[in-house]
């Protein structure tokens, strides 16, 4: 049993060390910090810091698509002058 929560805990901090090399929005001490609570909070330090990443990732993804207009035919289109 602890030898299976060793190797879980050195696998997600290992993974988590990995993302944030390889993020490019954060500077290096904030990688530093999250590394750091991502090895001394065993596991669930680390499944934070996964968690926290993918959101980033996700929102920073989003951000740089550019916003589409939604063509729903559907639509009702009210011109202003109908609240007057």
């Amino acid at each position: 049993m602890l030898e299976t929560l060793a190797i879980i805990y050195v696998t997600t901090s290992m993974l988590v060390s990995i993302v944030l090399l390889r993020s490019p929005h954060f500077d290096r001490v904030q990688k530093l910090s999250q590394a750091a609570m991502a090895w001394v909070l065993p596991i669930v330090g680390a499944v934070a810091m996964l968690v926290f990443h993918s959101v980033v990732y996700r929102n920073m993804r989003t951000r740089a698509q550019p916003a589409r207009r939604n063509h729903n035919k559907d639509e009702i289109m009210i011109a202003p002058s109908d609240f007057d």
